[in-house]
């Protein structure tokens, strides 16, 4: 048997408190974004043409990338 103590976990880690948080936001944002992009594009598709939809997904969707590039850089 030996006789050293056992490993003591620093203090200064907190685990889920340790940025888990703010990863745990983030996968539930892009779960829901995912579910509602779904749900959304399922209506949609049944009230308007399969043009329009696609128009409004890439109306949409452009303009949010690039911010989220802009953010993105800009905090590098």
């Amino acid at each position: 048997m030996s006789d050293e103590a056992p490993a003591v976990i620093s203090e200064a880690s907190n685990g889920f408190f340790d940025g888990g948080v703010i990863i745990h936001f983030k996968l539930l944002l892009v779960a829901a974004s995912w579910g509602l992009a779904w749900a959304a594009g399922r209506e949609l598709a049944l009230a308007l043409p399969e043009a329009i939809v696609s128009w409004y997904r890439y109306a949409i969707t452009i303009p949010l990338f690039f911010l989220w590039l802009y953010f993105k850089e800009r905090g590098s």
